[in-house]
């Protein structure tokens, strides 16, 4: 579905896809943290459950029809859990499109913004990310030349980062523009606070 240089929207109430072309020059990278995730472990399942609770608790069949005000009217009837996993998503619903415009508009500093935002959301409002995700993403965002970064997928462990230059990259990374392969990370803490350090351990395609 998705084009070779293009970014692809999904709206999941269609469904409806889209590929909406990457600015020239642009990399996006895939990090594989090697933490081990499973759809099995039944995460997937208490989520489920939970946004379908809020749905119900908004009056609507799925999330994607909610809206941020609705939300907040309903919160103090919500439960904790299914309030925070409704705002991520309806949250990330309109950063999806933000993101969208933004890429439109060349603007890959505002698509990063929003990667970041939408990490944090994952982190906070969702709980699917992991402390090796979390390391990772705050290595990055301090790395020069890096946009944004967010976790992929379900969370297992490998978040996306564009950058703008085909000559820049995180140490050891294979250049290149487009979309680039993967590349393997592993995140390792240095005793002393001040020196936190990230190595990549391997690359591939």
């Amino acid at each position: 579905m998705a084009a070779r240089t293009a970014w692809c929207t999904s709206t999941a109430g269609g469904p409806r896809f889209e590929n909406v072309p990457l600015p020239a020059g642009s990399n996006f990278w895939v990090f594989n943290t090697h933490t081990k995730h499973a759809l099995v472990d039944g995460l997937y399942a208490e989520r489920h459950r939970e946004c379908m609770e809020a749905a119900r608790g908004i009056g609507v069949e799925l999330l994607v029809d909610a809206t941020p005000a609705a939300l907040a009217a309903a919160e103090p009837h919500l439960s904790r859990a299914a309030y925070k996993r409704a705002r991520h998503v309806i949250d990330e619903i309109g950063r999806v499109e933000q993101a969208t415009a933004a890429l439109r508009a060349g603007d890959l500093a505002g698509v990063g913004r929003l990667l970041f935002a939408s990490h944090r959301s994952s982190r906070t409002w969702f709980d699917n990310s992991r402390a090796e995700l979390d390391f990772l993403v705050d290595c990055l965002e301090s790395e020069k030349g890096v946009y944004g970064a967010r976790l992929t997928g379900g969370g297992s462990g490998a978040p996306s980062w564009p950058s703008r230059r085909t000559d820049s990259g995180p140490r050891g990374a294979p250049r290149g523009g487009g979309l680039s392969g993967q590349v393997w990370f592993q995140a390792r803490r240095d005793p002393r606070p001040h020196r936190r350090r990230a190595s990549l351990v391997k690359e591939g395609r």
